[in-house]
């Protein structure tokens, strides 16, 4: 079975399910408007946003939700604590840290009903007890399992919505062209089809 297709058996299907991903993206884009990034020097605004798509989204984060989802399908739960420990390490990600764990351990919070799944269970005990970050990317790809959610069409999504997300704060931030960024934003989202294929390719 591809890892595309694969999923745990849901306990609960259907849209609203599906809903609860897509709101962890919308949580994140909305922080990202109130908080931007500390690091960013918003003056170049297309620079960052060119640096972030080709160093952090394409090469790090969409593999990651591509790996939490294919863990979480395969209760593999010390693979999913180790890629955990892995983006913890990463320096490209540090300037994200804050927003990323606010909004996934915010989202964790909306997975501790679901006491029949285990491997969820324990990386939000895990997440509480310091011994993981409860980074938004990789409890993004756990909602995607437990909800059946296509993996595709969830990096899709997650990238569209980052993307359009860091565009905001970028042009709220900066005297830009907003048409012309609207046309990065359009093409940028196109571009980026070969790395969601890469991504679901990645053991």
């Amino acid at each position: 079975m591809s890892p595309n297709n694969m999923a745990p058996r849901p306990k609960t299907e259907g849209v609203a399910e599906q809903g609860e991903a897509i709101a962890l993206l919308g949580e994140f884009s909305a922080l990202l408007r109130r908080l931007g990034s500390p690091s960013v020097d918003h003056a170049t605004a297309h620079g960052f946003l060119n640096a972030y798509q080709s160093s952090v989204l394409a090469p790090i984060e969409l593999p990651a939700i591509a790996r939490a989802f294919q863990h979480a399908a395969r209760g593999q739960w010390r693979e999913l604590l180790a890629l955990d420990a892995q983006l913890s390490a990463e320096p490209l990600l540090q300037p994200f840290a804050d927003g990323s764990r606010q909004i996934g351990r915010l989202q964790l919070e909306r997975l501790r009903p679901l006491r029949d799944e285990r491997l969820t269970q324990r990386y939000l005990a895990a997440v509480e007890s310091g011994q993981a970050n409860g980074w938004h990317t990789v409890v993004y790809g756990i909602m995607l399992a437990i909800y059946s959610w296509p993996l595709r069409q969830g990096l899709i999504h997650y990238g569209r919505e980052t993307i359009s997300g860091l565009a905001t704060v970028s042009g709220d931030a900066a005297p830009i062209n907003h048409e012309a960024l609207r046309a990065w934003v359009d093409q940028t989202i196109v571009d980026l089809n070969g790395a969601y294929t890469s991504s679901i390719a990645s053991p």
